[in-house]
């Protein structure tokens, strides 16, 4: 008769037998790709800044500035951007 429990144990006619479970994320090394490749993917060529973050959002633009805006590295938006949260901050 096999019976299985809760802490990851196989019991077989009074024989307990521990599953051999891998631990999550346990070859995540094996198929991850270099940092590079995964910042290069998300439009990074260099790693964050501590205190920096990467963020998706949602802009209504007319499409002049939308096609200058994504002609942009991700730094020069950011740029941008917190050049105009200054420039309205300052009226």
């Amino acid at each position: 008769m096999f019976v299985y429990n809760h802490k990851r144990t196989l019991t077989i006619e009074n024989t307990v037998i521990k599953w051999l479970c891998m631990p999550r994320g346990q070859n995540l090394h094996r198929v991850r790709q270099p940092k590079e490749v995964r910042l290069k993917q998300l439009g990074l060529n260099t790693p964050l800044k501590p205190g920096e973050r990467s963020v998706l959002v949602r802009v209504r633009l007319h499409e002049p500035w939308a096609k200058r805006l994504l002609e942009m590295t991700p730094q020069e938006r950011g740029e941008v951007f917190m050049a105009g949260v200054e420039a309205l901050q300052g009226r």
